[in-house]
């Protein structure tokens, strides 16, 4: 584990600093727009009196709302169509060319075919945060599923219910899949943030 005071950190705060205050003389030499390049200053300016008059409050607000519905339907699809893809050979055969040729794709890049079929609209917005959060949760939910032992899941379905079968009081194969689809949700959700 590194240090806090390492070298390197007080390196990299310095960047950072270096590069604030070469944006901020640029913008005040005029040699970058303002309109389109603001300075840190005026960014920080505008922050704070939005924060003193209110006014950043609702649109926050609506911004997270949509972000939180996103992220809970991409969880909730992902986990369900890995989950159909997973237990089946001939489904994972027959889609998994194609989903690996979505799943790079940004969500910045479904963005006009959104607008076209939504309009600009909340669901035109949550259904973005949908697609670029969904690829995890599909992909480990995939995966988890996929990896369950079907002749044990069989055998606990078949013997007289053993304790660990009766503790779950679900199909065999959703506790042996729940890590790996549950591992992808949380980190979604603040990479989407």
């Amino acid at each position: 584990m590194r240090r806090f005071f390492d070298p390197m950190n007080f390196a990299a705060l310095g960047f950072a600093l270096s590069l604030l205050v070469a944006w901020q003389l640029l913008a005040d030499m005029h040699l970058i727009s303002p309109i389109f390049f603001p300075s840190p200053l005026r960014a920080l300016a505008v922050l704070q009196h939005r924060l003193a008059d209110g006014s950043l409050w609702l649109p926050l607000a609506a911004t997270s709302l949509r972000m939180s519905i996103g992220w809970l339907a991409a969880s909730v699809i992902g986990v369900v169509l890995g989950a159909a893809i997973g237990s089946s050979r001939f489904a994972r055969d027959l889609l998994d060319p194609t989903l690996e040729f979505i799943r790079p794709l940004p969500a910045s890049a479904v963005i006009p075919v959104a607008i076209l079929f939504l309009g600009l609209s909340n669901a035109m917005s949550v259904t973005v945060i949908a697609f670029g959060a969904i690829w995890p949760v599909l992909l480990a939910s995939v995966h988890g599923f996929s990896s369950v032992n079907w002749p044990m899941c069989r055998r606990c379905s078949t013997l007289a219910e053993p304790a660990s079968c009766a503790r779950s009081r679900s199909p065999p194969r959703c506790p042996t899949s729940s890590p790996a689809c549950a591992s992808a949700s949380p980190s979604r959700l603040f990479l989407r943030w």
